[in-house]
């Protein structure tokens, strides 16, 4: 005879499905089983700068290029400045920077908060913006668009201007 209060399923509690019931399992799949396992291990000891010292050193060469092209384009002559600019998001863009990319589409330099003076060249928020706003600011006034959609190709070429005689002869 078979108890009558067994249930018949169990709701996964990872992804919320129902599955057959079981008395020994827990989760629908061994994928949710791996995920609880690991979000449980995350919880312990997060993967941060803070508990993580390769996380600590690759965050620590991505603010320390942020503020060496922010250097760059405020000491390059104004005149060459969207040069500059124009050059460094090809090289992001065509995936030549990789680096570059990243720092250009981090929002704590995109959208820094103005208190973190550390983020602005000369400390001055007032007076400067990180590389990812100046780049953000070029892609908008040029190409339409933000730095993120230029930089990862979501957004076609610019037209140049450029005006190109077509030979008549067929």
């Amino acid at each position: 005879m078979t108890p009558t209060n067994t249930p018949t399923s169990a709701c996964c509690p990872v992804c919320g499905t129902q599955f057959p019931y079981r008395s020994n399992k827990v989760y629908c799949s061994a994928g949710c089983r791996d995920l609880a396992k690991k979000r449980k291990a995350r919880a312990k000891t997060p993967a941060n700068a803070a508990n993580s010292t390769e996380r600590h050193r690759v965050q620590l060469e991505k603010f320390d290029l942020a503020s060496r092209l922010a250097e760059s384009l405020y000491t390059t002559p104004p005149a060459r400045r969207l040069g500059f600019m124009q050059e460094l998001i090809r090289g992001a863009r065509e995936g030549e920077a990789p680096k570059v990319r990243e720092v250009l589409t981090c929002p704590v330099f995109l959208f820094p908060d103005r208190d973190r003076t550390a983020l602005f060249i000369r400390g001055c928020p007032d007076a400067y913006k990180t590389i990812a706003e100046a780049a953000n600011a070029y892609c908008r006034t040029f190409w339409g668009a933000s730095v993120i959609d230029v930089v990862k190709g979501l957004t076609p070429e610019p037209e140049t201007g450029e005006v190109f005689e077509m030979s008549l002869a067929a």
